[in-house]
């Protein structure tokens, strides 16, 4: 970090003069041997079945964000720098491993399994301080600082400690290779002045939410942003108190969304013979009708309710955060503030599965995909399981 810190505003001003040859065979020499062509390589290796497993595709599970197509883009590689250089290993732990998860959840990933030894991470600076193994039933675990950190399990820990020191090497090589005629002796006596090698305006500034997500990575991980959830909150229950009002007012929009929420029902289906659901006989389309009905109103007021909730209980949050301004890690957290962070997360956590479900549901039938798929089962009561075909 020391050495791409004090070379950082020459890194920046090469990056942004090498030509995308020049930069593909900067990446690929740092890491060693082929990267991944596209943005999250795991999710596509996951989805083709048919790629054979190989070092290449261990890596893109294990460092998904490590692909060319990203760390082509100008701002990327700099950026990654930067934040890995100024910032302890230690904050980024939660996200290292967080972006291998669906390598992890499908079991790409071997990942040690020790349930009587967990492995504890402070801040401390001391390379001994960091990724300590420790006894699970070991409750006091104060580091050498004074200051407590966290415990994962310790096959996570080992997980952690091995993507981190592929991403520093990669980092550090990458900051050398485009330094290459610098002599490393002269980061000794060089201090890594923040205001002066901070982001230029022009390039941290975020201009759309994609690419927030698509520089998430390699920034910092983002700490708690009260105002911006209660703004996000306060915006999605304006947003859905105004659809009740049209529904309400308005009768083109009223069978507008009619018309949509009945075009991703999952009775719209066909089964696996090509036949209609039953309950498009003769007969029975009032029933459908209704249950189309039913669905888009009470989605629409369950939605308003759990954003409603959702808005005054983060309110309640940034009150009690407010009032406990700095917490001490050494210490539990004031009961009526934890209680408050576990009743905002439980709310999010609640409208994040309605929202999946949904998609699950609606996204089968949806006009562009009604050919990939097909319903199984005849009855009434199967009519939402459906199967790709």
């Amino acid at each position: 970090s020391r050495y791409s810190g004090s070379h950082e505003h020459l890194i920046r001003k090469r990056w942004r003069k090498k030509t995308r040859d020049q930069k593909k065979a900067v990446l690929e020499e740092a890491w060693g041997h082929n990267l991944s062509e596209s943005h999250r390589p795991d999710l596509t290796l996951y989805v083709d079945d048919s790629n054979q497993e190989s070092p290449q595709s261990l890596d893109a599970y294990k460092w998904p964000f490590i692909n060319l197509e990203d760390l082509l883009q100008p701002r990327m590689l700099p950026m990654f720098l930067s934040s890995r250089g100024r910032h302890h290993p230690y904050s980024f732990c939660h996200a290292d491993l967080t972006a291998c998860g669906l390598g992890l959840s499908a079991g790409k990933i071997d990942k040690l399994d020790m349930k009587d030894h967990n492995m504890a991470f402070s801040r401390v600076n001391a390379s001994e301080g960091y990724g300590r193994i420790v006894a699970a039933e070991d409750a006091a675990d104060s580091s050498d600082d004074g200051t407590t950190g966290f415990r994962l399990k310790l096959g996570e820990g080992l997980l952690v400690l091995e993507l981190q020191q592929r991403i520093w090497k990669f980092l550090l090589a990458c900051a050398k290779e485009i330094t290459h005629d610098v002599a490393a002796e002269s980061t000794e006596a060089t201090t890594l002045d923040s205001e002066s090698h901070s982001v230029p305006a022009s390039e941290s500034a975020h201009t759309t939410l994609a690419a927030s997500f698509l520089e998430a990575p390699y920034r910092e991980p983002a700490h708690l942003n009260i105002d911006r959830i209660k703004s996000i909150a306060a915006a999605k229950r304006s947003g859905i108190a105004d659809h009740i009002w049209l529904l309400r007012e308005d009768p083109s929009y009223f069978a507008d969304c009619v018309t949509e929420w009945k075009d991703h029902q999952p009775e719209m289906l066909l089964d696996a013979e090509g036949k209609k659901h039953p309950i498009h006989k003769t007969g029975l389309t009032k029933a459908f009708w209704n249950r189309v009905l039913r669905k888009m109103i009470t989605d629409s007021y369950l939605s308003l309710s759990l954003w409603e909730s959702t808005y005054q209980e983060v309110c309640k949050l940034d009150h009690l955060l407010q009032k406990h301004p700095d917490p001490s890690p050494s210490q539990n957290l004031p009961e009526e503030l934890a209680f408050a962070i576990k009743k905002v997360r439980h709310l999010l956590e609640l409208s994040s599965a309605n929202s999946i479900a949904l998609l699950k549901s609606h996204v089968p039938p949806s006009p562009p995909m009604l050919n990939y798929w097909h319903r199984e089962g005849t009855s009434t009561a199967d009519h939402h399981s459906s199967k790709f075909r």
